[in-house]
């Protein structure tokens, strides 16, 4: 039981990591065409997502949980390892 609860909630913060680069994803067609001080200010509405570092970190970490449950099964071990090396790298 607790390995599906951590697989849950890791899937749902994976989830969310993808927010932010989503959005910037869909955002990049209509900012090629801003002159630079256009850009400068339309960069201003991603002013409190530094929040999704927190998703960012718990996916992380509760992805490197699944793999250490999981150590025992090889294949599952593998695919976790590449998921928690495949997250984005903290800056």
């Amino acid at each position: 039981m607790l390995l599906k609860s951590v697989r849950l909630l890791m899937i749902v913060m994976v989830a969310l990591c993808l927010v932010p680069a989503g959005a910037h994803f869909f955002e990049l067609a209509n900012k090629m065409s801003l002159s630079p001080a256009a850009y400068m200010t339309v960069q201003k509405i991603y002013a409190g997502w530094a929040f999704f570092g927190i998703p960012i970190i718990t996916a992380l970490l509760l992805t490197l949980i699944h793999t250490f449950m999981v150590r025992n099964d090889r294949p599952a071990l593998i695919l976790s390892l590449s998921a928690a090396l495949c997250l984005p790298p903290l800056r």
